[in-house]
């Protein structure tokens, strides 16, 4: 990249990218939390066993009558080694089954199993001719944890968001008035990093996808600043303010009860995503940036990590 790369060729680039990840049927807008299910292996034969490969069926039908093998698709797949087996996926159909092969040449079938957990944990009891799985719980299944730790996660999510709202306001009315930079608005910008940092931290122990979205994120703001000769610190403080009011709007869409083939109301929510961190970026810099180079930068930032997301399984 150099100076003279114009708006064009940057949302050129980045909607040619954008074509791709969409042509390979992912149906994650960004990344974001990816159910998944653990399944730890009892043994009940006479012959010590170990797994040699297998595959997750998913149906829609009670009886698994319409039983497919799960997708392998960026971070979505089954996989297995010797002693367990997990999967992940963006969506799961209502019923499964397993076919694992194991050492002794022998290929057996599960019970068809449902899934109630958000990462589900599953025992699977090996006998000599099939397989019993059972769900025995998840990684939040204390009802006190899940109870008290919605409650105090919402209080402070919520305030962290109010807060950020209000510095979204203040920068507004900042730049209509001078510059919404670092060095003309120190303390707005020392307290966007008071509502950013703790929200993504905290967004870190439900899902490691915040603080990589904000640190990939923040390295595209960084070269961009850098290329075009923008202050840096003023830039990654507005880039991670904005993700700041979209991850909000994006979690709620990943957990709306859409399907695999509902591609196009993920793809939707990423372009009102990519306008609405457009509009907030131009409106901090509007004196010395074009809606257009912020659509660009907007439009960058998403589809980094859009990728990114299909590639790495968090």
């Amino acid at each position: 990249m150099t100076t003279k790369l114009t708006w064009k060729v940057l949302i050129s680039l980045a909607l040619a990218a954008l074509c791709v990840s969409v042509n390979v049927q992912i149906v994650s807008a960004d990344m974001g939390p990816k159910p998944s299910m653990e399944f730890n292996f009892v043994y009940e034969t006479d012959t010590t066993l170990t797994i040699a490969g297998g595959e997750q069926l998913e149906c829609a039908d009670a009886a698994c009558a319409d039983a497919v093998s799960l997708e392998e698709a960026g971070p979505q797949r089954f996989t297995c080694t010797e002693t367990d087996c997990s999967s992940m996926a963006y969506t799961y159909e209502d019923y499964h089954r397993l076919a694992i092969a194991f050492s002794d040449g022998v290929t057996r079938e599960s019970n068809v199993f449902g899934k109630s957990h958000f990462d589900a944990v599953y025992r699977v009891t090996v006998r000599a001719d099939d397989l019993l799985v059972e769900e025995t719980g998840g990684r939040m299944n204390s009802m006190l944890l899940v109870v008290v730790g919605s409650i105090v996660g919402a209080l402070v999510a919520g305030a962290l968001f109010i807060l950020g709202v209000v510095v979204v306001v203040l920068l507004f009315i900042k730049a209509g008035k001078d510059e919404a930079t670092f060095a003309a608005a120190r303390w707005l910008f020392i307290l966007a990093w008071v509502a950013v940092v703790p929200f993504y931290i905290a967004g870190a122990f439900f899902s490691l996808t915040l603080p990589v979205t904000l640190l990939l994120e923040g390295l595209v703001a960084f070269i961009y600043a850098t290329v075009k000769k923008q202050p840096r610190i003023t830039l990654l403080t507005l880039v991670a303010l904005a993700s700041l009011i979209t991850q909000p709007l994006l979690w709620a869409v990943l957990n709306l009860p859409l399907g695999a083939d509902d591609w196009l109301g993920y793809l939707v929510a990423e372009i009102l995503i990519v306008v609405i961190e457009a509009g907030l970026l131009y409106g901090w810099r509007h004196q010395t940036q074009t809606f257009k180079q912020s659509l660009a930068l907007s439009l960058m930032l998403n589809v980094v990590s859009f990728i990114v997301g299909l590639i790495i399984p968090v």
